[in-house]
Order: C-alpha cells, then structure tokens, then sequence
C-alpha cells in the first residue's frame, strides 16, 4: 500500500511518502507538556514541604517531650539530695576523725595547700599497668638476644590485700582506709 504525494491520510495531512515509511509530522502538544512540567514541579514542592512540615512537628513533640516536660520529683529528690550531700559536713569514721567537708570548703583547702606547697598528692601523671595474661609478651619487652629482663607481673589474687603501694598511698593521704573518700581529712 503505497501512497503519493498527493494523497492525504486518515488525519487530514498531506505526508511525503519516502522509502515506504511514514512519519508522524504533526507538531507536539505544547500546553499539554508544560502543564505536565508545572504540575511536577507543584507536586514535588507539595511533597517537600509536606514533608518538612512533619519533620517540624516530630521535632516540637520530641523537644517537648525531652527538653520541656517538668522535671519528675523523683530527679528533684535526687538533686535535692545530691546537694546536701555534696554541701554538708558529717562524720565518715567519727574514732579516726576523718569527716566530710562542704565540696566548696575543701576545694579551698586544697587551692591553700597548693598555693603554700604543701600538696602531699600526686601531681604527676602515673603510668597504668597493664596485667599481662599467661604466656603472652608484654608490650614493652625487650627484642630477643638483649641483656635486659621484662619486668615481672605478678597478677593479684581475688581478695589480697592491697599491694604495698597502695598502702603506703593511702597511709601518706592520711585516711588509712580503702574508702575512696577524696573529700575526708582528718581533724
């Protein structure tokens, strides 16, 4: 079936017939197309600001929820608690007389003895040793064929007692008692 040049098709347009293949040469739909782009464009800003509005939202009740809510009276028990604490003075052993002192008051304390150099504290960074496990070099050994010995590592038993620095340390702090009480002088 072919046609010549004459002849219009189905449409109403007359087509140029070359080589047995038909084109389609009506022009494109132009209001049709950029009503399309616009509406993309519309939707897809609809859709991000949808979207941020409920990220807003998510963000207001979790700040409300974290930040603004009133605070528990179990937290204020417990801070009420914490300060009075921290700020009073009580017997810790009342035979040794070591007490607790207000925090301010000892950081007084501490701020005059080392204005006056009498710190009897460590103001040296210690190094922290490492227990070695069974079999295993140490870190810090000396390479094969050297004259030097490792340092021995005797791990300490479940409930020994304290080695003998910590004792001397603690005797030099003046509390004599593993407590841990950094707030305890004696009077």
């Amino acid at each position: 079936m072919e046609m010549k040049k004459d002849e219009t098709t189905a449409t109403g347009h007359k087509d140029a017939v070359k080589g047995g293949v038909d084109f389609d040469r009506s022009e494109p739909r132009a209001l049709l197309i950029a009503s399309i782009g616009i509406a993309s464009v519309l939707g897809l800003t609809a859709t991000v600001l949808g979207v941020q509005a409920y990220f807003d939202h998510l963000h207001e009740q979790q700040m409300y929820e974290k930040v603004l809510v009133p605070v528990s009276q179990d937290l204020k028990n417990l801070r009420v608690q914490e300060d009075q604490e921290l700020n009073s003075y009580k017997y810790i052993d009342r035979d040794k007389g070591i007490v607790q002192i207000p925090i301010t008051r000892a950081m007084e304390l501490l701020e005059n003895e080392a204005a006056e150099g009498k710190l009897n504290y460590f103001q040296k960074p210690t190094p922290v040793k490492v227990p070695i496990a069974a079999g295993a070099a140490p870190t810090g050994a000396p390479a094969a064929g050297t004259n030097k010995a490792a340092p021995a590592a005797a791990p300490q038993a479940k409930g020994s007692a304290a080695p003998p620095k910590a004792a001397a340390i603690q005797e030099k702090l003046g509390n004599g008692s593993a407590s841990g009480s950094s707030s305890g002088t004696k009077t």
